[in-house]
């Protein structure tokens, strides 16, 4: 299996980009690139975020191999973990803003509806894309 650092080197090298500029994309200097891409060092947190974000991978692609870098997968955000967590702040009668505002009953409705129908959509994609159908099996 690939490495973190050989995946940042490879995306780097896919999409044109030499050091110095994954670097400034991601706020970070030129020689801890280097590193991560030499195994020298790894990143953690929110560089790995931004990493990804900017080479148009996961997070979990890029941690893939990567067993001892627990500090940086703690801080992968995991929609389905948060699901329950939001629906309940919007049941709460703690304030809430929405729009620079505070959110009354109506919005607060509108935003669980929203937010339902965004999770529904998001579960029919991941299912259409990672999910074998039944006439695939076998």
């Amino acid at each position: 299996m690939k490495t973190i650092g050989e995946k940042i080197l490879t995306l780097r090298k896919a999409q044109n980009l030499n050091q110095k500029q994954l670097a400034d994309m991601a706020h970070i200097t030129e020689a801890t690139l280097s590193r991560y891409e030499h195994n020298q060092r790894e990143p953690r947190g929110q560089i790995v975020s931004r990493l990804a974000k900017i080479l148009n991978v996961s997070t979990d692609y890029l941690l893939d191999s990567q067993n001892n870098n627990l500090e940086a997968k703690k801080e992968i955000f995991r929609l389905e973990e948060e699901e329950a967590r939001f629906l309940d702040a919007l049941d709460s009668e703690e304030n809430l803003i929405f729009c620079g505002v505070e959110a009354d009953r109506a919005d607060r409705e509108y935003l669980k509806d929203a937010f339902n129908k965004f999770m529904l959509d998001a579960k029919i994609y991941a299912n259409k894309k990672y999910c074998l159908k039944d006439n695939e099996k076998e």
